[in-house]
C-alpha cells in the first residue's frame, strides 16, 4: 500500500509535466519515482521464513509457499 503512493504521484506528475510541454529530460523523473514505488511495493524480502526454536526468524525460504505447507496446521495458543 505504501508503494502505491509514489506510483500515483509519479503518474500525476508525469501527466502534469506532459501537459505543460516540459522537456523530455524532465519527464524521466516521474517515471523513476513510479518505478521505485513499484519495486518497493513488490516486496523486498517479504515471503516465507523458517522459525527458530526461540521464535526468531531463520532462513528466507522465498516468496512462494514452500511444499508441504498446506498440510501444516496452526497451533492453538
Amino acid at each position: 500500500m505504501i508503494g502505491l503512493v509514489p506510483v500515483i504521484l509519479g503518474g500525476v506528475l508525469l501527466i502534469t509535466l506532459a501537459l505543460l510541454h516540459a522537456p523530455l529530460a524532465l519527464l524521466v523523473l516521474p517515471m523513476v519515482v513510479s518505478v521505485a514505488g513499484a519495486r518497493y511495493a513488490a516486496g523486498g524480502r517479504s515471503g516465507y521464513y523458517e522459525v527458530r526454536q526461540d521464535g526468531s526468524l531463520g532462513d528466507f525460504l522465498g516468496r512462494k509457499a514452500p511444499l508441504g505447507i498446506s498440510e501444516m496446521r496452526r497451533s492453538k495458543a
